[in-house]
């Protein structure tokens, strides 16, 4: 993010690359591959 909260254009292996993260609970079952004809499916 800059200094007025806009999330600016960087590639990944960047520095100031944003990558978002999720945190899940210990009982939480992931299925699927993470492609767009087998996407997540978390429960």
């Amino acid at each position: 993010m800059n200094a007025t909260g806009k999330i600016d254009e960087h590639a990944a292996n960047q520095e100031r690359a944003f990558r978002p993260t999720i945190n899940l609970k210990a009982n939480v079952t992931i299925s699927g591959e993470g492609t767009i004809s087998d996407p997540y499916i978390v429960s």
